[in-house]
Formats: C-alpha cells, structure tokens, sequence
C-alpha cells in the first residue's frame, strides 16, 4: 500500500491544449478524466493536494474535469493570477499556497504516473538535505514537471525567475540545488516509465487508451 507523505502535490491543470484541439485534461481514460486520473496518483501519495486552473472565466474548458474532481478535505483548486503563461506561475501559485515543506508537481496530463514513483523522488529528496530539487532525466531532457522540490527555497528561485522575465522551469533550474535521476534509476520505482506519458495531441492520447486497455487487461506492469 503506497504511503501517504508529510508533502503538498501541486497539480498544473491550466493548459491550453492547443495540440489537441479540445480540452486534455476532460478526455476521459476509461470511466475517469485525465486530470481525475492524475489527481487520484497525487491524494494516495501526498496528504495535501493543489490543482492549478486557469483564472476562473478563462475559456480553457477545463471546467468539466475539475467538476470531477474528488470532494476531499486534502484538495484544493486554485487559479492562476494571468492565464496562459506557461507552467511556470502555476507551480509558483502551488508553492506559495503548500502547507509543507516538501511539493511533488506534476501536469494534469499525466494519467499514469506512479505513486511509487512520487514517493521514491520525495523520499530520495527528503535524505539529501543540500539539494533543493529531485528532478527525473528522460529522454535525455530533466521533467521539472514530474519532479519534488524543497518548498520555500524554490518558490523564492521560481518567483526570481519569472521577475526575470523567465518562463521555463526547466532553464529556471539552472538556478537551484537540483539533482537529476536517470531513467534507469527511475525504472526501479515505474519500470516502464508511464508515469513520463504526457498527452500533448492525438497520437499521444491514442497511445494513452491503448495503455488503458492493457493496464486494465494486466498485459502491462
């Protein structure tokens, strides 16, 4: 049984899903959104759950999924101050709201991420007290949005950084104590690195309903 942690997630749901023509986030994976999906990963992981909106009225169509959301003390949703200004000011938005001092981010289009593997980054970042960030390396690029992170001293880097006028978290992390962890590392906690599925277009989402169906067929671990 996964272990809930002393950890705030900080869910970025604000996207424009301008790839996919429709709003990610509702496609529905079985009987539960994409963002239901991942929400559900981030409450049997973390005992405090943020989902980042748009600002409310912003025509994102996000509104259907976060209406599924499940009704628990643990999760809040909050909105961006600006819409559409990358991922970046939403997880400043998560950190300045975490009431811990540990934050898992994640995109709310990520559907099979493992908790197992969010505990295995929180608990790797927890016994490294000088590092500020445990960030994945995939694909030979760091995910800073499938990545734990010291809450206050990254909130003070993430806020410099968009002072900056900066919009990347990943050149943003330039600037921090951060640690990278190979995918070969990461296979120990999600063998096949599903948690790293992100569903940016159509070819994306079609490879996310075939991993349904074989997850739910037991063909997949």
């Amino acid at each position: 049984m996964t272990m809930r942690r002393n950890c705030t997630g900080i869910i970025l749901a604000g996207g424009r899903s301008s790839r996919m023509g429709q709003p990610k986030m509702s496609l529905k994976l079985g009987d539960r959104s994409v963002l239901v999906h991942t929400t559900q990963a981030l409450l049997a992981s973390c005992r405090e759950v943020l989902v980042i909106a748009a600002p409310a009225g912003t025509p994102d169509g996000v509104e259907e999924a976060l209406a599924e959301l499940p009704r628990t003390p643990s999760l809040r949703v909050l909105h961006d101050a600006q819409a559409h200004r990358g991922p970046l000011p939403g997880i400043v938005t998560g950190l300045a709201e975490a009431g811990n001092a540990i934050a898992f981010v994640a995109a709310g289009d990520s559907p099979f991420l493992a908790p197992v593997l969010i505990g295995g980054l929180i608990d790797a970042l927890g016994a490294e007290p000088q590092t500020d960030a445990m960030v994945p390396r995939v694909d030979s690029c760091a995910q800073p949005l499938t990545a734990a992170y010291r809450t206050a001293p990254m909130l003070s880097c993430f806020r410099q950084a968009l002072d900056d006028g900066e919009s990347s978290p990943r050149r943003s992390l330039r600037r921090a104590a951060f640690q990278e962890i190979a995918a070969e590392d990461l296979r120990r906690w999600d063998p096949a690195l599903n948690s790293f599925l992100n569903i940016n277009d159509a070819a994306d989402f079609a490879r996310a309903q075939a991993l349904e169906l074989q997850l739910k067929a037991g063909d997949v671990g």
